[in-house]
């Protein structure tokens, strides 16, 4: 007997790895509003009291106080002082985080040698998801499958620590039951599947981890509910497992990211009469 599967519409989930959240936005959807004592000088935002480890300003965050200019925001700094969008002078008074600036929620394109102070990793990336909106609220379970694709970067065999760059996994954290099981951590599976390194070859630097639409078998999960939808990306060469790197041209040694991505997540609704143990 053939599962209902739908009838109706998929719903396709486009991901760029440039487009994640920066390490900022969790922490601060978390807190999203909380005041501080602050004075402005130019384009420069000196911060001299009301900020914690949980009390967080970073690119992105909209201020507000008497004095201030409407839609005023940090565009860089992960420290006093922050450089905003706006100049003016402005003494010392109380000033307010307000929210997120949306365009200055995400990560810019950067190599795979650097990763920029306040971001985080390509392959150990936060993507903000507004599931509310994006999948229909009727149906409660979900088939997925997913295609992947990156840049060209060196990705050679690494000799000296037994670095072998053949295939890479996809492991995905979408915050809600999944219906397959790892005996590793006894708990449910986050392996979205495997990608693929293309033919090495001794007169080209450049390779790429990809795989085709349906290449890995579909992975069955129950509709997501947190926004946060996490990803990593690890080399699991020999018995111990690495996120996966970039090399230099040699491969004796290793960056500390992987190149840029894009995938494609599909979400297939399936018939909620369909029990899964």
């Amino acid at each position: 007997m053939a599962l209902p599967f739908l009838d109706k519409k998929t719903y396709v989930l486009t991901l760029n790895s440039e487009d994640r959240l920066n390490s900022y936005i969790p922490t601060i959807a978390t807190n999203p509003t909380f005041t501080f004592t602050g004075s402005i000088t130019g384009n420069q935002l000196t911060v001299t009291a009301g900020t914690s480890s949980t009390n967080v300003l970073g690119p992105g965050s909209i201020i507000t106080g008497t004095g201030i200019l409407a839609v005023t925001y940090i565009v860089s700094g992960t420290s006093s002082p922050f450089t905003l969008n706006t100049s003016w002078t402005l003494g010392s008074q109380t000033l307010t985080l307000t929210g997120i600036y949306s365009s200055l929620g995400y990560c810019n394109i950067y190599s795979s040698l650097t990763v920029p102070s306040g971001y985080s990793a390509r392959n150990n990336a936060i993507y903000n998801i507004d599931w509310m909106n994006f999948l229909p609220r009727e149906y409660s379970q979900y088939k997925v499958v997913f295609n992947f694709q990156s840049t060209g970067g060196n990705y050679k065999d690494v000799t000296g620590n037994a670095l072998v760059y053949s295939t890479a996994k996809i492991l995905i954290n979408f915050g809600c039951k999944t219906f397959s099981y790892d005996t590793s951590n006894k708990g449910g599976s986050m392996l979205l599947g495997i990608v693929q390194r293309d033919i090495q070859t001794g007169t080209s630097p450049s390779n790429n981890f990809s795989c085709y639409y349906m290449w890995n078998p579909p992975k069955s999960i129950a509709r997501p509910e947190s926004n946060n939808l996490s990803i990593q990306i690890i080399n699991p060469s020999n018995t111990v497992s690495y996120y996966l790197y970039d090399t230099n041209t040699s491969g004796s040694s290793i960056a500390v990211d992987c190149t840029s991505y894009t995938m494609m997540i599909e979400f297939v609704p399936l018939d909620n009469q369909i029990v899964f143990n």
